[in-house]
């Protein structure tokens, strides 16, 4: 699954993310570009609208309630999309 990954954290993240785009397939770098384009959209918006928590929150739910919208239409189309499973808890522990 595409995913977004912070790579400013450190030089070795953004190697990391490099090495592993380097290694994907045609269908995962469009999704990965679909997925950056998104993130590059919502950031975009919340700056034009100001960076507050109440905006973070309006827009994480707006996100969300859309997410289900697609894939109910898909569902209801018989057209299967990738699972959206997010991280563990685990792994996002890992990760810090």
């Amino acid at each position: 699954m595409a995913v977004i990954e912070n790579a400013a954290v450190s030089s070795e993240v953004l190697a990391e993310w490099r090495a592993a785009l380097r290694a994907m397939d045609r269908a995962e770098l469009t999704a990965q570009q679909l997925v950056q384009r998104g993130a590059e959209h919502a950031l975009a918006e919340l700056q034009r609208i100001g960076v507050t928590r109440e905006n973070c929150i309006a827009m994480l739910a707006g996100i969300r309630e859309a997410l289900i919208e697609v894939h109910t239409v898909a569902a209801e189309r018989g057209i299967v999309l990738p699972d959206y499973s997010p991280p563990s808890q685990e792994s996002q522990e890992l990760r810090t």
